[in-house]
């Protein structure tokens, strides 16, 4: 557990942590394309690390924390 010595609650580091990324595409006969996607489509984050290396200097323990969702689109074509 870290995150116990903060006025927020404690949270868990080193647990299986699961992501899901979609896409859809459309091609017209190999020549138009259209796709939508979604990176961590769930958005779940998780810690990945708690680092201390500025906490005896600053103050400021900080973590790594996974990505957020993220979508887009594509288009593309073929001459």
């Amino acid at each position: 557990m870290g995150g116990g010595c903060l006025s927020i609650p404690a949270f868990a580091t080193g647990e299986a942590a699961s992501r899901t990324d979609a896409r859809l595409a459309w091609t017209s006969h190999g020549l138009v394309t259209v796709a939508v996607y979604s990176n961590n489509l769930f958005d779940n984050r998780y810690v990945t690390g708690v680092q201390t290396i500025s906490a005896t200097t600053l103050g400021t323990p900080f973590t790594n924390i996974t990505a957020p969702r993220f979508c887009g689109a594509e288009v593309g074509a073929r001459f």
